[in-house]
């Protein structure tokens, strides 16, 4: 039941890399502020600011701004060890935690759920979590 469900989850932090948005929002990042759909594949989207930009955009002309996407369109956001995350995918779905470690020869990464529970978890299905 869960396999068909988008892996959008409200607080994510994602980078927009499909082909098919507006070029000036491509390679930013953005915090999942809403998730539309109860199936979670669309969400709207808030560019971060200091997101990285094209030389021909002013700096601040992208900051804050709001958008939807689709989860096709983005891809996760892998933080440092030590920053907050939260599971957007799998058993542990909407969870948050800290991620500990990368492994890369996995392409997984182990995260200390809030709970308490170490657990590994692949690239994507996890995301930087937006603390404000």
């Amino acid at each position: 039941q869960t396999r068909n469900l988008g892996w959008l989850c409200e607080k994510a932090i994602v980078k927009i890399v499909s082909e098919q948005v507006d070029s000036r929002f491509r390679n930013q990042k953005a915090v999942v502020e809403r998730v539309l759909c109860d199936d979670c594949h669309s969400a709207e989207v808030r560019i971060l600011p200091g997101s990285k930009q094209s030389v021909a955009t002013p700096k601040t002309s992208l900051d804050n701004s709001k958008i939807i996407i689709r989860d096709s369109e983005v891809q996760t956001v892998i933080p440092s060890p030590g920053k907050k995350v939260v599971v957007v995918q799998g058993l542990y779905r909407n969870c948050t935690g800290v991620l500990l470690a990368v492994v890369p020869e996995l392409n997984t990464m182990r995260v200390q759920l809030d709970n308490g529970i170490e657990c590994d978890i692949g690239y994507s299905e996890c995301c930087k979590l937006y603390e404000a």
